[in-house]
């Protein structure tokens, strides 16, 4: 029996591992708000204190207020520029508090440059870091529903997001870097809801309703790419955009 090559596994580990991380990305769970979150930590770490040395809840009160306090006051938002600087030390821990607690600091462009695009203008050393971006902004989508779509600030933000990945698609295109062009076009997609994607569908139903005439393949085609950016629409073959 011949083993695969290990130039085969790879190229084979290079391309399914990205997909790995985001499917993951996308099924973790939206983290509940930190003020509940401390806010519990508090109550039962008083409820515990009072039940051993059975001191009155109220005597404790104050105390668990200062930790509250002090809790909730430790976060503060950070400026673009320490975002910048943590995407070029890779560090992904405080990127997933950002993208956790102050999501559109991901989404804000500072020059000429988003986080996205300055993780893919450093090069194939920070294609993870652009992998955890793609994965946040999977993530956020996934957790809309109905009501939020429908609020003024979740419009800013989408927007924010589809200007985001238009800009990635771009320079990907233009740096010959378009293996993540697939994962970028799905998450935009999936940006516009069901609105667009029942609009295609029946445009592409009258298509098909028209036979061979219609060409309805190349119609479904050149609306994903009219609908992602004029670059990709002029681009000629993306083997990832198959996906």
């Amino acid at each position: 029996m011949r083993l695969p090559s290990s130039g085969f596994i790879l190229r084979e580990a290079q391309d399914l591992a990205p997909r790995a991380i985001l499917r993951q990305l996308r099924r973790s769970p939206t983290p509940p708000s930190p003020g509940l979150d401390v806010h519990s930590t508090v109550l039962t770490r008083s409820r515990r204190a009072s039940q051993s040395s059975e001191v009155p809840l109220s005597s404790s009160a104050p105390q668990s207020q200062n930790i509250q306090t002090n809790t909730i006051t430790s976060w503060k938002e950070p400026q673009p520029f320490e975002v910048f600087r943590a995407i070029e030390r890779k560090d992904l821990m405080f990127l997933m508090e950002v993208r956790d607690r102050a999501f559109s600091l991901l989404l804000r462009k500072t020059g000429d440059a988003t986080p996205l695009l300055h993780a893919m203008r450093i090069g194939q050393s920070h294609r993870d870091v652009a992998i955890i971006l793609l994965g946040a902004f999977s993530r956020y989508i996934n957790h809309l529903n109905d009501e939020d779509i429908l609020k003024p600030r979740t419009k800013v933000i989408l927007k924010a997001l589809r200007t985001n990945l238009k800009l990635a698609i771009d320079y990907g295109l233009a740096k010959s870097q378009s293996d993540l062009t697939a994962s970028f076009l799905q998450t935009l997609v999936m940006s516009e809801g069901d609105k667009w994607v029942w609009a295609q569908v029946s445009t592409i139903s009258h298509a098909l309703n028209a036979g061979i005439v219609g060409q309805p393949v190349k119609a479904a085609e050149f609306a994903v790419r009219r609908f992602a950016t004029k670059e990709l629409g002029k681009a000629d073959l993306i083997a990832a955009l198959e996906d």
